[in-house]
């Protein structure tokens, strides 16, 4: 009798249909992982640029202003906002990692937020007499995607900087709560 070698026909269907099922059940896993994903690196991006201006603003000891550049996404920009010409300092695109992240700051018509050489948000922004942002709430842009995990972003008075989850199923004293 001949020594068989390889696999047979009934064989690689088998396996082939076992890897099937377990895509077909791991993608939506998969999915929801990559979109939260980019939810929380769109939200560490808008932290960390409003603690970057705020650092800016107590070393350089002059007001720097922090600025979300495009209706909705994640991009931003730090500049000195007592230079006219407004020398920039840092940008970042809203592409960089979180595409599909939706940034919607409150009041809904607040694009700025002015840290002083103390590092307190100044109220109004002196560039344009508008009130600053006082939270940034990060969500996907994909309308059927809803096991999202949406972040907020919030600057408060003094200047405090922090990312929390709004999700109102955390218990009351977690630190991640907004």
């Amino acid at each position: 009798m001949a020594k068989q070698r390889g696999m047979s026909l009934i064989e690689m269907l088998v396996a082939l249909a076992i890897a099937a099922i377990l895509l077909v059940t791991a993608f939506p896993m998969y999915s929801a992982w990559v979109q939260n994903t980019q939810i929380r690196t769109g939200a560490e991006a808008m932290l960390n640029g409003l603690q970057f201006a705020r650092s800016e603003a107590v070393s350089r000891n002059t007001n720097v202003q922090f600025e979300m550049t495009s209706a909705g996404t994640t991009s931003w920009r730090v500049s000195e906002a007592s230079d006219p010409d407004g020398l920039v300092i840092q940008t970042r695109s809203g592409a960089a990692g979180s595409a599909t992240a939706k940034a919607t700051p409150t009041p809904a018509d607040a694009t700025i937020v002015t840290f002083n050489a103390l590092g307190r948000v100044l109220t109004p922004n002196p560039s344009d007499g508008s009130m600053p942002i006082s939270q940034v709430q990060i969500e996907t842009s994909i309308a059927s995607f809803t096991d999202a995990r949406n972040l907020r972003v919030t600057v408060s008075p003094g200047g405090q900087v922090r990312m929390c989850d709004p999700d109102p199923s955390i218990p009351t004293g977690d630190t991640r709560k907004c």
